[in-house]
């Protein structure tokens, strides 16, 4: 999608985003350093010329967050700060689930990896259920 709105913009891709660029990129998706959030931001900014893909990451902080103390931490804090949603979730609004997501990625700077905030969550809110 980042690639066809540059497209769409420019009528090219710009020459930071050569081949070897774009499987950087696709390497450090594989191996878990980015998600598609911190992908895309990425991209953007190896499309603008800020540097190669690992310098960007790097630069900007866009590592995924796999620390499961740090997770834990954005848990807790983000279901502190929103009780009233805590009780409404335990008391059947499961919808609340992304809510709670939402919350704790906005927290990390959207750096968390999602499936250990999803998992921290769900162990979170039924153990204190």
């Amino acid at each position: 999608q980042e690639a066809r709105g540059i497209l769409r913009a420019q009528g090219a891709l710009p020459a930071t985003l050569d081949g070897a660029a774009i499987a950087e990129l696709l390497r450090l998706v594989d191996d878990g350093t980015l998600h598609a959030g911190t992908a895309r931001e990425a991209f953007r900014a190896v499309a603008a010329g800020e540097g190669p893909p690992a310098d960007v990451v790097a630069r900007r902080g866009l590592a995924v967050v796999e620390d499961d103390f740090a997770i834990a931490d954005a848990v807790h804090a983000a279901l502190a700060a929103h009780a009233d949603e805590v009780a409404a979730y335990r008391g059947g609004k499961v919808g609340l689930f992304g809510f709670f997501v939402g919350q704790v990625m906005r927290a990390t700077g959207g750096r968390a990896d999602p499936k250990r905030v999803q998992s921290a969550l769900r162990a979170t809110l039924d153990a204190e259920g």
